[in-house]
């Protein structure tokens, strides 16, 4: 056999290994490069050559299982471990773009999304492979982890814990449909964040967007819709989500409904506390069916894994 056949066969081999690799997936190979800037004579040198204790792939598995002769290489990120428990918690829930948390290799587990490298899919098959993430719901929130590292501005790391509590809110009610409160969290399809004057800013003013489920608002006319006088006396100084809730689920006017669910964003809104560069906040609910293009990609997703919107 030839040398272009036997290359052939190598191949096809490799490729029946690569299949069961997934994205997430942890294995033994132990170095990363960083190339510091060119010198005068154009060579190019090695800043650092890390030895991690293990890479993890972050190519999505759909580019990952196609042949070598199509998608040679792949990406890979360094495995790290965060022993500081105080700078590991915020990073769990999400706290910066830079590290993805692996639960199934612990609380102190991270990859570290600033030093991705390249490496040949031949080498990805001579090394041990344990996946890093299990299940539907880990996978998912690896995934949306990467895409929010590359796929989008990073937020300010300040939007965790400035979010926290209505993050919480979110999921605690999410889990209670037969409520009021939770069964209008079932029509939230995204949370989006839009930043003025910009996230790179010293002070940000942040406005939340709730995007519900089309049809759910009355369609928005030329002229305001005014609440009645009397719902407006009963929501006096203000109301908890939960009552704000169990009064939209049992009001018919077009005009009550717009206001009272402006006033349940609100109440939402409130949930959000002022944390470093995120000094205040607004609020807006709107129908998906209003929401428009140029506001969706002026605007960036909250993390927040029970929402699940179009093209989530």
């Amino acid at each position: 056999m030839g040398d272009a056949a036997e290359g052939a066969a190598d191949d096809a081999e490799a490729d029946d290994q690569v299949r069961s690799f997934r994205q997430g997936d942890v294995i033994t190979f132990r170095r990363v490069v960083v190339l510091d800037i060119p010198t005068e004579d154009g060579k190019v040198a090695a800043l650092q050559q890390l030895e991690p204790e293990a890479t993890v792939v972050v190519t999505q598995t759909c580019d990952l299982v196609r042949s070598i002769a199509e998608r040679p290489t792949i990406q890979v990120a360094p495995l790290i471990r965060i022993k500081d428990e105080q700078r590991a918690a915020p990073y769990r829930e999400g706290a910066s773009p830079r590290y993805v948390w692996l639960p199934r290799l612990g609380p102190d587990a991270f990859i570290d999304l600033d030093v991705v490298s390249t490496i040949s899919k031949r080498l990805l098959v001579s090394h041990d492979r344990n996946p890093g993430v299990g299940g539907d719901d880990e996978a998912r929130r690896f995934r949306l982890a990467i895409a929010r590292k590359f796929g989008r501005p990073a937020l300010p790391d300040d939007v965790a814990p400035a979010t926290k509590r209505l993050r919480a809110r979110i999921g605690q009610k999410w889990d209670k449909p037969g409520s009021a409160e939770g069964s209008l969290m079932q029509s939230l399809l995204q949370v989006r964040l839009a930043a003025t004057p910009s996230w790179d800013a010293d002070n940000i003013h942040v406005d939340l967007v709730y995007i519900v489920e089309a049809g759910l608002l009355p369609p928005l006319g030329d002229e305001p819709l005014q609440p009645s006088p009397g719902l407006v006396a009963w929501f006096g100084e203000g109301r908890t989500s939960t009552e704000v809730a169990e009064r939209i689920v049992k009001v018919t006017d077009d005009a009550d409904l717009l206001w009272l669910w402006a006033r349940l964003g609100e109440a939402w809104t409130d949930l959000c506390e002022a944390a470093g560069v995120v000094g205040s906040f607004g609020s807006e609910v709107v129908g998906a069916d209003e929401f428009t293009v140029d506001r969706y990609w002026a605007s960036a997703e909250l993390d927040i894994d029970y929402l699940s919107g179009p093209g989530a």
